[in-house]
């Protein structure tokens, strides 16, 4: 009894870690940035940057987390859309998407002080 519960246990621990990819292992997913447009006010540079995120999975993206540091230095709360930012400053799909369809993509922007590309990485994707 208690070798087939441990056995039912790592089966399940197996699928879900199949289906969950960790940091550095996906090839199947990438980000890219573009600044498309900078502009001065009160006295500092702004830059507006779009974001997309390509799926190039046969799979379906049901969730995704990406992780931001200090870079991410938004000019205020609302300049930030089409995307849900945590308290922790990760990123996640936001309520009005549910996934990415395979080898498509979905697009977020932000406006952010100073003309450094934010540090964006990918911390985890569940496909379906």
């Amino acid at each position: 009894m208690k070798v087939s519960l441990i056995c039912v246990i790592l089966l399940f621990i197996t699928i879900v870690s199949s289906k969950t990819e960790k940091l550095n292992k996906f090839e199947n997913c990438n980000i890219t940035q573009k600044a498309i447009g900078n502009w001065e006010q009160d006295g500092q540079i702004i830059t507006q940057y779009s974001v997309n995120i390509f799926n190039n999975s046969p799979k379906t993206i049901q969730s995704i987390t990406i992780s931001t540091d200090y870079t991410l230095c938004l000019r205020d709360i609302d300049s930030i859309w089409n995307i849900k930012l945590s308290p922790n400053g990760e990123l996640t799909l936001p309520s009005g998407t549910n996934s990415i369809k395979s080898y498509s993509s979905h697009i977020f922007y932000f406006i952010v002080f100073g003309i450094e590309k934010v540090n964006l990485t990918i911390k985890s994707i569940t496909y379906s």
